[in-house]
């Protein structure tokens, strides 16, 4: 089976000024890198979630196929954020700018356990 091609449009501006379209750091890399396209740097304490603009639409053009947006397991080891949502599923009849939503879950909000979460 072939895989389809997936249109990509750019959305948010910021993501050329990032230099952050999203690639694949390796040629071993499961997947895609994608950047958070964020005007400033955004704190994430103890229970909170951010959502965000990843400056991107896509166009899948089978309606068989979709695209997964999955944590790497570094993201949540280093940082201690998850996906809000667990994974990301863009269905393809979906045209709009791809967002996702991160969540701090880290479970005694006294403490000041926290995140930031910086542009690209």
């Amino acid at each position: 089976m072939e895989l389809p091609s997936v249109d990509l449009k750019i959305t948010n501006p910021r993501l050329k000024d990032l230099g952050a379209l999203p690639r694949r750091a390796t040629d071993g890399s499961a997947g895609y890198d994608i950047a958070a396209c964020i005007d400033s740097k955004v704190v994430l304490f103890p229970g909170q979630t951010f959502d965000f603009d990843l400056g991107f639409a896509i166009a899948i053009p089978d309606p068989r196929w979709a695209l997964f947006f999955i944590p790497r397991s570094g993201l949540g080891v280093k940082s201690g954020i998850i996906l809000a949502n667990g994974v990301g599923l863009i269905d393809s009849d979906y045209r709009g700018t791809c967002k996702l939503s991160i969540w701090n879950p880290h479970p005694n909000a006294q403490r000041t356990q926290h995140c930031v979460l910086s542009a690209g």
